[in-house]
Parts: structure tokens; sequence; C-alpha cells
């Protein structure tokens, strides 16, 4: 799959040889960074939404038997 170039000196480096292919690899990098914080945000903002659900079941639990 290829991304759109977020390198803004890429038009510059991608040329054929090293220095094209560590720009590649380097703009693959940070896709997958992107995609992995992602995921990682994702999941954060889900165990959050748990902890508040059991906040707010402790806190019927103790209303109920107080």
């Amino acid at each position: 799959m290829k991304h759109s170039t977020i390198l803004p000196c890429a038009p510059t480096i991608m040329t054929d040889g090293t220095r094209g292919q560590g720009a590649n690899r380097l703009e693959d990098s940070v896709h997958q960074l992107r995609d992995s914080s992602d995921k990682h945000a994702i999941a954060i903002y889900k165990q959050a939404a748990e902890i508040t659900d059991l906040t707010k079941l402790v806190t019927a639990m103790n209303l109920k038997y107080d």
C-alpha cells in the first residue's frame, strides 16, 4: 500500500539509490508509528469507558447498601 508522502523534502531526495530507499523506509516507519498510536488511543479510550462504568456500578452499590 503506497501512502502519500509525509516528508517535505521527499521530492529532492527521492532519487534512485540508497537515499530514496532510506526516505521510503523512514516514511513507512512514520506511518506504522501513526497506525500504532491510533490503535493505542482507541484501546485507552475503551479502558477509560470501562473504568467509568465500574465507577458508576460501585457508586450504585454503595448507595444501595448505605
